[in-house]
């Protein structure tokens, strides 16, 4: 790229499809030395979470989403693990070997589909079970358990595959929308359940990314078309306690 001076590459897969994580989760494992992708053949199915070197070039296969699901998160200090799971347990697998270890069963509960994410300084991991409650625990003994359920605005509801930490601290945001367009936004928590602060109007529709110095960068649509024109895109970056837009 001659802008920014960063190679791109393109990964092709003839007899398939090759697909990311979604915006919102890192490929990318603690060192940058590796990458997980997805798999899919032609019709969109059997999909396999793969993992690839850091230049792109494909290594392995790990396993099939009907053994594990595919949204998971890299550790942030070995770059041989990352967090998974399927149904009602949470597991930590390591890419080398492909042995999985079970963290932790939340039976009778089940896993919401946000799946885990890790905070700031990558000890504690969080979860969502069953019965809408936020749970983390430390790392790597799943320990000092921190447990609250959110206080939703009435009449919304929220995204499930959405709520995870930030990379901010401790910070854990949650999107929430409702019939109404112009009622949504994000609620920030940290994970002992402290309600830091509410965007209005911000994030109803996702895409929207945290910075890990505490910032959040989202985007408007203006509520006019401009003379002329189309409606211009707005990008955003304000602080996370609604400061400085």
């Amino acid at each position: 790229d001659q802008t920014y001076g960063y190679r791109v590459c393109q990964l092709k897969k003839d007899d398939g499809h090759e697909h990311n994580l979604y915006y919102s989760r890192c490929p990318w494992n603690a060192d940058s030395s590796r990458m997980v992708g997805i798999h899919s053949d032609l019709q969109q199915q059997n999909w396999h979470v793969v993992l690839y070197d850091g230049q792109g070039h494909f290594l392995k296969e790990l396993f099939g989403v009907e053994r594990f699901d595919w949204r998971l998160v890299w550790d942030r200090t070995d770059p041989d693990l990352l967090y998974t799971w399927k149904g009602t347990n949470l597991y930590r697998y390591n890419v080398q070997t492909g042995s999985a270890d079970l963290l932790k069963c939340f039976a009778p509960l089940t896993l919401k589909p946000n799946g885990p994410s890790l905070n700031q300084s990558g000890d504690r991991i969080l979860v969502v079970t069953s019965d809408n409650t936020f749970r983390s625990y430390r790392l790597p003994d799943m320990e000092q358990q921190r447990s609250f359920k959110p206080s939703i605005p009435p009449g919304c509801f929220v995204s499930w595959d959405k709520p995870a930490y930030t990379g901010y601290r401790n910070n854990i945001h949650i999107q929430f929308g409702s019939s109404d367009p112009n009622k949504h936004g994000i609620l920030l928590y940290d994970d002992a359940g402290t309600l830091l602060h509410t965007f209005d109007a911000i994030g109803g529709g996702g895409h929207y990314a945290f910075s890990p110095d505490g910032k959040l960068a989202y985007f408007r649509m203006a509520r006019g078309p401009r003379q002329g024109g189309p409606s211009p895109l707005e990008i955003h970056v304000v602080n996370i306690d609604g400061t400085n837009d």
